[in-house]
C-alpha cells in the first residue's frame, strides 16, 4: 500500500514524551516536540491529586499532555492520525491494553492496536491508535516493539529478517530472536541498570566514577578499554558474583583509579549479558542497534568473547526514526 498521508508519531516513555508531525510520502518528520512530559510524570500528578485510578481523569491528562504537543507542532490538519507506542499502555498509563503474543510478524501482524480515542484540539479532532507490547509468556517489553519493527525495516537487514539476535542496549537491554520474518523470543538484562545502582548505591561506588568517562575518546582511552577487557574476561572465568568484589580489591590494593575501574565494572556487568547472548545461540548473526557510545562498548565486549565476526552494527543515524517507521507499518496493515 502507497504511503500518502501525513501522521502524528508518538513515542512516550517512561521519562520522556516525543511526538513527530511526519510526512507520510516519504517518512520524512516535519517537525518535532520532545519534553519530559513522560508516564511516570503524568501518573504522579495524578497520585498526587489522588486520582490516578480514576479513568476519566488519566483520559483528559494524558490527552492534555498530547494536546499541547499537538499545538507546538503548528497547524496540523484535522482528522491527522496519532500512533502511540511505549508506556502510555502500561498499569501506569492512559490506558493499559493487553500484551500481543510472539511469535510477531515484522510487519506488525501480531501486535496488539486499539483505536482509544480522538483528542479535541479547540476545534481539530485527532484520532489516536495506541500500541501495546509483547510477551512470550515468561518475558514482557513495551515500546521495544516498535523501535525493533522500524529497525528491521531498514533494507541492508532484510537478510537478517530470516534469522538473527537483535540487541536493542539501554538501562534494561533487550535480546530478541527474529526468525522467518517474525519476533519468535526475547530476553531482558538489567545490564544498565545495574550499572548506575552498584556504581551509585553500593560498596562499590567509592570505587568507581559515575557516570563513566567516555571509552574512546581523551588520554586515558586505552586504560579504559583494556578495563573494560579485563572485566568481561574475568566474570566469564568465575561468574558475576565473586568477579564484582574485584572492583573493590582492584581499588584498595591496587590503586586502580575511579575511571577505569568504572569500566572494568562494565565490563563484569556486560559480559555477564553477552555470554549469555552467546549461549542462548553460538552462530546466528547478530545485530546491534543502539546509540554509538553502546555499539563502540559492546564490539569490544564481542571481540574479547570471539563473536565480533558475526556483529553487524545499525549505524546511529540510521536508527533516529525507527519508530516512525513502525508507526508508518502500523498505519498501512490498518488501511490508515
Amino acid at each position: 500500500m502507497a504511503r500518502t498521508t501525513p501522521f502524528l508519531s508518538c513515542d512516550w516513555g517512561t521519562t520522556s514524551f516525543r511526538l513527530r508531525w511526519v510526512n507520510g510520502v516519504d517518512l520524512s518528520v516535519i517537525r518535532e516536540v520532545r519534553n519530559g512530559d513522560g508516564v511516570r510524570g503524568v501518573h504522579g500528578w495524578l497520585s498526587d491529586a489522588g486520582s490516578a485510578a480514576d479513568s476519566a481523569a488519566r483520559r483528559a491528562a494524558f490527552a492534555g499532555v498530547l494536546v499541547d504537543g499537538i499545538r507546538k507542532l503548528g497547524e496540523v490538519p484535522s482528522g491527522t492520525p496519532v500512533v502511540i507506542s511505549g508506556m502510555a499502555s502500561s498499569t501506569v498509563g492512559w490506558k493499559e491494553l493487553p500484551y500481543g503474543r510472539t511469535p510477531c510478524g515484522l510487519d506488525g501482524t501480531g501486535l496488539h492496536v486499539e483505536a482509544i480515542d480522538s483528542v479535541d484540539a479547540g476545534g481539530p479532532t485527532f484520532p489516536v491508535w495506541m500500541v501495546s507490547g509483547l510477551t512470550t509468556g515468561a518475558e514482557i517489553l513495551r515500546g521495544e516493539e516498535t523501535e525493533l519493527l522500524g529497525v528491521m525495516a531498514l533494507p541492508e537487514l532484510h537478510q537478517a529478517r530470516q534469522g538473527s539476535l537483535v540487541v536493542l542496549p539501554g538501562t534494561h537491554a533487550k535480546h530478541i530472536r527474529v526468525a522467518a520474518g517474525a519476533v519468535v523470543d526475547f530476553r531482558t538484562y538489567m545490564t544498565g541498570e545495574m550499572l548506575e545502582v552498584l556504581s551509585t548505591q553500593s560498596l562499590l561506588k567509592v570505587s568507581v566514577a559515575w557516570p563513566p568517562p567516555t571509552l574512546g575518546e581523551g588520554p586515558d582511552s586505552e586504560d579504559n578499554r583494556v578495563a573494560l577487557r579485563e572485566g568481561v574476561t574475568l566474570v566469564g572465568e568465575c561468574g558475576l558474583a565473586r568477579a564484582l568484589f574485584q572492583v573493590r580489591v582492584r581499588s584498595v590494593l591496587r590503586g586502580v583509579d575511579s575511571g577505569r575501574n568504572a569500566w572494568f565494572l562494565a565490563g563484569l556487568l556486560m559480559g555477564a549479558e553477552v555470554l549469555d547472548l552467546l549461549r542462548w545461540d553460538s552462530g546466528l548473526p547478530i545485530v546491534l542497534a543502539g546509540a554509538s557510545h553502546f555499539s563502540e562498548s559492546y564490539r569490544a565486549v564481542l571481540e574479547v568473547l570471539g563473536a565480533e565476526g558475526r556483529l553487524n552494527v545499525v549505524p546511529p543515524d540510521r536508527l533516529r526514526h525507527a519508530t516512525v517507521r513502525s508507526h508508518a507499518l502500523i498505519l498501512e496493515r490498518l488501511g490508515l
